[in-house]
């Protein structure tokens, strides 16, 4: 039995001759001599006085015997990003062994250039030499998940308000995916919320179970489409002509909206009109027919419309009575005198509020009509 190498062995021959008690004995290997792992054969000649020779072999096994344990040493601690678009990452590594004899041997718990999950891995690493003498050391591989998740969302979202609202819930859907299991979305404002009108900037973040994060925007816009909502028609009016145009009731009723009241879901409405003139260009009598309009901060609008009248139902009033007038006869009806006192009234005087008298009268004929 010897190392791994071999050992020196020792050994004796006899040799028995009739005739030379000293016979003269070589061996191809000396007794004492360094053999090698394995079998060995030895040749050994006896030669006698008279010069007989005798050859004979034998065989020398030497049989290794390793006790010693291969030394191995592991790599250091490895720590990986994952590979792109998957939760683990390929790892490569080798651990170095050496032993007193040849044939060592290193083999893994976990194959070098095999796929590492994320997370921390303990790897083992077994030297065996050729004696079957183990040694093992081990080392850890850690993969980290360093992506960031992936985010969708809507394009910008456009709605217009609830009937009677300044606001509308709105609903949308964000989605986002990630290298590894884990990822949770949150938005603000979230899904379902009551939006105010006008634009809102929600924001939508997603996180993985690594802590990487991705943040992506889009607006939220509520128009108001509503328009406003007449509450009480305008009011006809109808006036006394008071020889002006009745302008203090007219620019009253204009900016009272003809009694007209209106509500809005969103905003104090403003009120318009389209009047322009009076029917009557001399201001006297006459009407008019004006649209009212209410209109929001949107733009939209809602209508009524209502009429003006200034009517005169009041007499002219008569300052100065008619008066009787005699004439001496002329012979031809005196038709002069009597045209001019038709003319002039009989010299009466009247006046009216509302506009210019027209004067008229019933006179046929004279009494007596022989003139």
């Amino acid at each position: 039995v010897g190392d791994c190498v071999g050992a020196n062995v020792a050994f004796a021959v006899s040799v028995v001759d009739d005739c030379d008690p000293n016979p003269v004995v070589t061996c191809s290997h000396a007794s004492g001599s360094f053999f090698p792992v394995g079998i060995t054969t030895v040749t050994v000649t006896a030669t006698d006085n008279t010069g007989k020779i005798s050859v004979k072999t034998f065989t020398v096994t030497v049989v290794a015997s390793d006790t010693q344990p291969p030394a191995i040493t592991c790599p250091a601690n490895i720590t990986l990003n994952t590979d792109p678009g998957t939760c683990g990452a390929v790892a490569v590594f080798a651990a170095t062994a050496t032993d007193n004899c040849s044939g060592v041997a290193v083999s893994y718990s976990h194959a070098p250039g095999s796929v590492f999950p994320k997370g921390a891995t303990v790897v083992t690493a077994t030297a065996t030499d050729a004696s079957g003498n183990k040694s093992t050391c081990t080392f850890s591989v850690t993969v980290n998940d360093a992506e960031a998740p992936s985010l969708t969302v809507p394009a910008p979202i456009v709605v217009s308000t609830a009937p009677g609202k300044c606001d509308a819930v709105v609903n949308f859907s964000v989605t986002a995916s990630d290298n590894c299991p884990g990822v949770t979305v949150a938005s603000n404002p979230p899904s379902g919320s009551i939006f105010p009108k006008g634009t809102t900037l929600v924001t939508s973040v997603a996180t993985d179970a690594s802590g990487n994060t991705t943040t992506v925007s889009f607006t939220v816009t509520v128009k108001d489409a509503e328009a406003p909502t007449i509450t009480s028609q305008a009011a006809n009016q109808t006036v006394e002509c008071d020889g002006s145009g009745n302008t203090a009731a007219l620019n009253a009723w204009l900016a009272g909206n003809a009694g007209a009241t209106a509500t809005d879901n969103c905003d104090p409405v403003i009120w318009s009109h389209n009047f322009n003139a009076l029917s009557d260009a001399c201001g006297a009598t006459g009407s008019a027919t004006v649209t009212f309009t209410a209109t929001d901060s949107a733009g939209n609008s809602s209508s009524t419309t209502a009429t003006f009248t200034i009517v005169d139902t009041t007499a002219p009033s008569i300052s100065a009575a008619a008066s009787n007038q005699t004439v001496e006869c002329d012979g031809a009806g005196n038709t002069a005198a009597l045209n001019a006192w038709l003319a002039s009234n009989g010299g009466a005087v009247a006046g009216d509020t509302c506009g210019k008298v027209t004067w008229s009268n019933n006179f046929t004929a004279l009494s007596d009509l022989c003139g």
